[in-house]
């Protein structure tokens, strides 16, 4: 149903009309149209929607499409939906592999911290920096060395994520790699400066970390 031109699409708020509306409207839509679709079988929160946000996510030509079943996919704890964002991870669209980095973010499981982990490679700096975000977020200590190297990351905002991680993960070596990154800055390159809050913030941190401590505080 139309009104003025514009496609009336079902409320999330009622998620039969909204799936029955997929099952017979959604091939003929214009893609904004089925990103809005997407968008609000996501917000259903109910699990009939899982399996159609998964078949989109595997096997739509479009990536925006997959973009939104990504996100659609992340307000379901479902371990379907789980492998079909994993199998993102390596789609061939940046913006799909960012949106389902973001999407495991919400479901920490030691397969998926280690799949996002990779990331931290990827080609595409947005990507490699919501990877940067997901293992903060995870604590995922094993990627340190990884975090480590991107403090000589091309992209200046992934460096920074990169020491702000390393204040979450790091150790004496992440401590060192950050001063003897902020020094090869100074002195060779201005631009690639890594922060000097992060460089406090883990030395406190480890300081912290090596205190005795009270047991009156238990």
């Amino acid at each position: 149903m139309k009104f003025f031109g514009v496609e009336l699409i079902p409320s999330s708020r009622d998620p039969e009309a909204l799936i029955e509306f997929y099952e017979q409207r959604f091939e003929d839509l214009s893609i904004r149209n089925r990103q809005h679709v997407l968008s609000r079988l996501g917000r259903t929160r109910d699990p009939r929607v899982v399996p159609i946000l998964v078949g989109i996510a595997r096997n739509d030509q479009e990536p925006m499409d997959r973009m939104f079943a990504a996100n659609g996919l992340a307000r379901f704890e479902d371990g379907e939906g789980t492998q079909a964002l994993l199998g993102l991870l390596s789609d061939e669209s940046p913006i799909v592999r960012r949106s389902a980095i973001s999407a495991l973010r919400f479901r920490a499981t030691s397969g998926s911290a280690d799949e996002i982990a990779k990331k931290l490679k990827d080609p595409d700096s947005t990507v490699r920096a919501e990877a940067v975000r997901a293992v903060m977020q995870f604590r995922y200590f094993d990627a340190k060395s990884e975090l480590e190297q991107m403090l000589e990351d091309p992209t200046s905002y992934v460096r920074d994520l990169a020491a702000d991680a390393l204040v979450v993960v790091g150790d004496d070596v992440s401590l060192n790699a950050l001063e003897e990154s902020r020094s090869r800055a100074r002195s060779l390159r201005p631009r690639r400066v890594t922060s000097r809050k992060a460089i406090a913030d883990l030395r406190r941190a480890l300081q912290r970390s090596s205190e005795p401590r009270d047991p009156r505080k238990g």
